[in-house]
C-alpha cells in the first residue's frame, strides 16, 4: 500500500509538471503594452509538441470514431467530476500483491481512454476557435474605447479646474449663503410654531371652560401632530408630555360632563360630547362609561334622597351615629311613617330624572342614527355597538331602580298606615310600574311581588277592620232612606274619581291606556309622581240640608217626577259603596291581589245582605234559612253563614260577628204597617247594593285573570238574583199580618154551609176581609208619600197578601163539617165577590195572580165525583191533610165506601209527606 501512495505522488508530481509546462506561456509572447491573449489556449502545433512522449506514436495513429465512442461510453461519468481523483481511483483498483502484467494492461487501457478523451477535447477546442477569435477582437475594441475615455476624462478635469478657478467657487458661496438663509427662515417658522404650541395651553383651558369639548380635543390632537413633526427639538419633548397631560385632563373633564348627562340630558351639550369622543376614537368606550355612570347615579341619588330624609328623623341626641357610613337598606329602616310617603315621592322623582335622561339619550341616538350611518364603515360599527348597549342597558337600569325602590318598601311595615296614605303609596308604585312598562316593556315582576305581599297583608287586616265597622254601622242603622239624587252614579263619589276617564264597560286593557304617553306628557317638566290634591266630591244628596244627628231621623223628601226613580239606599249602603270604590282602586293599582279584593267586595255585600235577612225576615222566629222556599236564596244564605259569620266559640280568622240591632224598630206595630218603610228600605238597599256591584263587574274583569273570573262573576250574578229574592221573605212579615187571620176564620166558621137554596148575598166575613185590605192599601199609600216604594215591591206585597187571603179562604172552607150544594155555591159567591172588589184595590191584574187557582180549585173539587176526586187529591199536594179530609167528608157525605177509601188515601199521602 505504501508503494501505491508513492506511485500516486510520483504520478501527480509528473502530471502537474506536464500541465504546468503546457499552461506556462513563452517569454516571447509578452508585450510591453499588455499580455498577449494567445497564452490562454495553445495552438494545434503546441498541443502536438506538448504531447510528444513515448506513447506518441500510439496516439498519432488514425483513430476509429466508432471505436472512440465505444471507449468513451465505457468511462465512468463520475470520473469527469472535479471532486474525483482519477489517479487515486485507478490505484485503488490495483490488486494486492501487484502484478506487472495487470499493471501493463491497465496502463494501456487508461492510455487509450486518455487518448480518446484528449482527441475529443481537442476536437471541441477546434470547434470553438472562431468564437474565441471574435471575443478577442471585442476585447481589443473595448481597450480602444477605454483609452478614449481616459483621454476625455483628462481633458474634462483640466477644464473643470479652470471653471472652478473662474466661476464655481464664487457661485457656490452664494448658494451656500442662500441655503443658510432658507434654513434660518425655516428655523424661524419652527420657533414661531413652538411658541404657538407653548401658548396653546391657555386656549385649551378657555375651550374646556366654555365646554367646547370638540374644539379642545381637535386643537389638542393637532398640537400633538405638530409636536411629532418638531420632535427633533429638545424643548418639544417636554411640551409633548405636557400636551399628553392636558389631553388626559380633558378626558377627565369629558367624563365628568358625561356623568352629568345621567341627571339632565341636553341635546346640544351631548352632541359636543359625542363629537369629542369621536375625535378621540372612543365612541364605544364612551357608551360603556356612560352606562356605568347611570348605575352610579341610581345608587348615589337613592342614597342621597333617603339619607336626607333620614337625617330629619334623628333625635336631638344623635344616638344613631353617622348615617353617611350606613348601608342604603339600614338608612331606609331609619325612616318614620310620617315622612315615608314624602321620601318615596322624592325618591321616585329623582329616579324619574335618570329614566327621563336615559329616554332622551336613546331618542337622540335613534334620531341621529341615519346621520351617523352616512359616515365611514367604522362609525357604522360604533353606532351598532352603541344601539345594542343602550337597548340592553335600559333593562339593567330599570332592574337597578326596582331594587332600590323594593329595598325602600321592605324597610317599613304598611299595616300602620291609613288607607288614604296606603292608597297613595300604591298609586305611586303603580305609576312607577307604568313608567317601567313604557321604558323597557318590563312588567316589574320583582317590584310587583314585593308590593303584592305587603298589600295583601295590609288589605286582609283592612278588610277585617272594615267588616267590623260595617257591623257597627248596621247595628246603629235606623233603616231610613238616604236621600241621594235620582241621577246618582258611582263616579260622583270621591272614591271613584280615578275612574272619571274610564269606561266601565270597556274590555280594553286599562294599563295600556294609562301608560300611553307618559314620557310625552312629562318630557319637559313635571313627573308622574306629583302629589295631587283630592278632588272634591259632587253633591250626591237630593236635599240641600241634612238634618243633624240629634234631630228626627225621618227625612222629608221633595215631591218630584224623579222621586219614583230615586235609588233607595241607607247610610250603611252608601258606606259600603264607598268601600267598593276603595277596593276597586286598590284592584286597579295592584292587579296581583285583584282576585282577593274582588272576593272581599263580594263579602261586603254578603254581610249586609245576611244582616238584612236576619233583621227583617226572621223577626218572629217562624222563618229560618232552611224554611225558605227559594233554593238559590237558601243556598246563598247558608254559604254566607258558614263562611263569613262567626258563631259562638268560633275562632276562625276572616269571619265577623252577626250584628245585633241597637236601634229598636217595631216590626209588629200595625200603625206603621209592621215596619213597611224599614222593610222596603232594607230590602231595596240590598237590591241597589247588588246593582252597584254588578255595574262594576266589567271593570273588575279587566284586572282578574280568566282562570279566576268565573268564580267572581258567579258571585256577582248571584248577588243580584238573591237580593231581588230577599224581598219576599222580608215583606212576608207584612202580608201575614195585613189580615186578622183568626178573626176571619172564626167568622167563616159561623157561616152556615148547609143552605138548601142558592143565595145571592155573599157572607159578611168577605166585607171584613175587604175592609182589612182597604186599610192595608191606604196605609201603603200613606207610606208611599214619604218613601218611593218601587212597583216591584207593590207587586210582591199584593201578591203575598192575595196568597195569604186565598189560604184564609181555603182554611175557612176546610172548617166546615158539612156542606150542601147551596153551601158550595155560597163559597163560590164569596170568593168571586172578593176577587171583583180586590181588582179595584190592587195595583195589578188579579187574573194574573198565581194563587188564584188555589182557592178556586178547592171550591170546584166539591163538585167532583169520587173517581175524579181521587186523581185530584193525588196531584194536589199543596193542600194540607185537614183541608183534604174536610173536602172528602163534605163532598161524599152519602157515599160511605168512597169516602173511606179517599180518607185512607189522604192518610197514606200524609205518611209519605212525613
Amino acid at each position: 500500500m505504501d508503494f501505491k501512495k508513492k506511485l500516486k505522488n510520483l504520478l501527480q508530481k509528473e502530471g502537474f509538471q506536464k500541465v504546468q509546462k503546457v499552461l506556462s506561456p513563452s517569454s516571447s509572447h509578452n508585450h510591453s503594452a499588455g499580455v498577449d491573449s494567445s497564452f490562454l489556449v495553445p495552438s494545434v502545433q503546441q498541443f502536438r509538441t506538448i504531447n510528444r512522449d513515448p506513447e506518441a506514436e500510439l496516439r498519432s495513429h488514425p483513430s476509429d470514431p466508432e471505436a472512440d465512442d465505444a471507449i468513451l461510453k465505457t468511462i465512468i461519468p463520475s470520473l469527469f467530476a472535479t471532486e474525483v481523483d482519477p489517479s487515486l481511483y485507478e490505484l485503488e483498483k490495483l490488486p494486492d500483491p501487484l502484478d506487472r502484467e495487470y499493471i501493463q494492461l491497465a496502463r494501456q487501457r487508461v492510455l487509450k481512454e486518455l487518448t480518446v478523451v484528449s482527441k475529443k477535447v481537442f476536437q471541441l477546442v477546434l470547434e470553438k476557435q472562431s468564437c474565441y477569435s471574435g471575443e478577442i477582437q471585442r476585447v481589443r475594441e473595448i481597450e480602444d474605447d477605454l483609452e478614449a475615455a481616459i483621454f476625455t476624462c483628462t481633458e474634462s478635469r483640466a477644464d473643470l479646474a479652470i471653471a472652478k478657478q473662474h466661476f464655481t467657487t464664487k457661485s457656490l458661496g452664494i448658494l451656500a449663503n442662500y441655503r443658510k438663509r432658507q434654513a434660518a427662515l425655516n428655523l424661524l417658522g419652527s420657533l414661531r410654531t413652538i411658541d404657538t404650541l407653548q401658548r396653546t395651553e391657555l386656549r385649551l383651558k378657555e375651550l374646556l371652560t366654555e365646554e367646547d369639548y370638540p374644539g379642545a380635543i381637535k386643537l389638542l390632537l393637532e398640537c400633538q401632530q405638530v409636536a411629532v413633526t418638531f420632535s427633533h427639538f429638545t424643548c418639544i419633548s417636554d411640551l409633548s408630555k405636557k400636551l399628553q397631560e392636558t389631553l388626559e385632563n380633558a378626558e377627565e373633564q369629558l367624563d365628568v360632563s358625561l356623568s352629568k348627562v345621567c341627571l339632565y340630558f341636553d341635546n346640544q351639550n351631548y352632541n359636543k360630547l359625542q363629537k369629542a369622543y369621536q375625535l378621540l376614537g372612543k365612541t364605544q368606550t364612551q357608551v360603556d362609561q356612560l352606562l356605568m355612570h347611570y348605575t352610579s347615579a341610581i345608587h348615589n341619588t337613592a342614597f342621597s334622597v333617603v339619607h336626607g330624609f333620614a337625617e330629619l328623623c334623628r333625635s336631638e341626641d344623635i344616638s344613631g351615629g353617622n348615617l353617611q357610613k350606613k348601608q342604603y337598606q339600614d338608612i331606609c329602616a331609619c325612616l318614620t311613617a310620617d315622612i315615608f310617603i314624602p321620601c318615596l315621592v322624592e325618591l321616585c322623582k329623582a329616579l324619574w330624572k335618570i329614566i327621563l335622561s336615559y329616554f332622551k339619550l336613546t331618542a337622540w341616538h335613534k334620531t341621529n342614527s341615519e346621520r351617523v350611518a352616512d359616515a365611514s364603515g367604522e362609525i357604522d360599527i360604533n353606532q351598532e355597538y352603541v344601539n345594542q348597549k343602550l337597548s340592553s342597558g335600559s333593562t339593567r337600569l330599570w332592574q337597578d331602580i326596582q331594587t332600590k325602590v323594593k329595598t325602600f318598601l321592605l324597610a317599613i311595615d304598611f299595616t300602620g298606615f291609613k288607607i288614604d296614605d296606603f292608597m297613595q303609596i300604591l298609586s305611586i308604585i303603580y305609576n312607577l310600574q307604568a313608567v317601567g312598562l313604557q321604558f323597557c316593556t318590563s312588567e316589574s315582576e320583582s317590584l310587583q311581588d314585593c308590593v303584592r305581599q305587603a298589600s295583601l297583608r295590609y288589605f286582609q287586616r283592612y278588610h277585617e277592620t272594615k267588616l267590623d265597622e260595617i257591623r257597627i254601622f248596621i247595628e246603629s242603622e235606623g233603616w231610613q232612606m238616604c236621600p241621594v239624587r235620582s241621577d246618582f252614579d258611582l263616579i260622583q263619589l270621591m272614591e271613584f274619581k280615578f275612574l272619571k276617564n274610564q269606561n266601565l264597560c270597556s274590555v280594553d286593557s286599562q294599563s295600556a291606556a294609562i301608560t300611553e304617553g307618559i314620557f310625552d306628557k312629562y318630557l319637559e317638566s313635571g313627573s308622574p309622581f306629583e302629589i295631587k290634591k283630592d278632588e272634591s266630591e259632587e253633591n250626591i244628596y237630593a236635599i240641600a240640608d241634612m238634618r243633624n244627628d240629634n234631630q228626627d231621623n225621618n227625612l222629608s223628601h221633595h215631591n218630584s217626577t224623579d222621586e219614583k226613580d230615586q235609588p233607595i239606599m241607607t247610610n250603611t249602603t252608601l258606606s259600603i259603596v264607598r268601600l267598593f270604590g276603595r277596593y276597586l282602586h286598590m284592584m286597579h293599582l295592584l292587579k296581583a291581589i285583584a282576585y282577593d279584593v274582588a272576593i272581599s267586595m263580594s263579602q261586603l255585600f254578603e254581610y249586609y245582605f245576611y244582616s238584612v235577612f236576619v233583621f227583617f225576615a226572621t223577626e218572629n222566629g217562624d222563618v229560618t234559612i232552611e224554611s225558605l222556599s227559594n233554593a238559590q236564596l237558601r243556598v246563598a244564605l247558608s254559604r254566607i253563614r258558614d263562611n263569613l259569620i262567626r258563631r259562638d266559640g268560633d275562632v276562625s280568622t276572616g269571619k265577623v260577628t252577626c250584628p245585633v240591632p241597637q236601634i229598636e224598630i217595631d216590626l209588629r206595630d200595625e200603625n206603621n204597617l209592621f215596619g213597611l218603610a224599614e222593610r222596603v228600605v232594607s230590602s231595596e238597599s240590598c237590591v241597589q247594593l247588588s246593582l252597584q256591584l254588578d255595574k262594576l263587574k266589567s271593570y273588575m274583569q279587566l284586572h282578574i285573570s280568566s282562570s279566576n273570573w268565573d268564580s267572581i262573576a258567579q258571585l256577582v250574578d248571584q248577588a243580584v238574583i238573591v237580593a231581588v229574592e230577599l224581598r219576599k221573605p222580608i215583606l212576608a212579615g207584612i202580608s201575614c199580618r195585613a189580615v186578622d187571620y183568626p178573626a176571619i176564620v172564626s167568622q167563616m166558621e159561623k157561616v152556615n154551609w148547609e143552605v138548601k137554596d142558592l143565595v145571592s148575598q155573599h157572607s159578611n166575613y168577605v166585607d171584613v176581609l175587604l175592609r182589612a185590605l182597604q186599610v192595608f192599601s191606604m196605609r201603603v199609600s200613606a207610606i208611599s208619600t214619604s218613601l218611593p216604594i218601587p212597583d216591584a215591591v207593590h207587586s210582591i206585597l199584593w201578591e203575598q197578601v192575595f196568597r195569604f187571603c186565598c189560604r184564609v179562604f181555603v182554611d175557612g172552607f176546610s172548617i166546615a163539617k158539612k156542606c150542601s150544594n147551596g153551601g158550595r155555591g155560597l163559597m163560590q159567591l164569596d170568593y168571586t165577590q172578593f176577587l171583583s172588589k180586590l181588582e179595584k184595590m190592587a195595583p195589578m191584574n188579579v187574573k194574573d195572580l198565581p194563587d188564584r187557582e188555589y182557592a178556586e180549585s178547592y171550591i170546584k173539587a166539591y163538585y167532583m165525583p169520587d173517581t175524579i176526586m181521587e186523581e185530584w187529591i193525588q196531584s194536589h199536594t199543596e193542600y194540607t191533610t185537614k183541608q183534604l179530609t174536610t173536602l172528602v167528608n163534605c163532598a161524599l157525605q152519602g157515599n160511605r165506601k168512597s169516602k173511606q177509601r179517599l180518607l185512607a188515601l189522604v192518610e197514606d199521602l200524609e205518611k209519605i209527606r212525613r
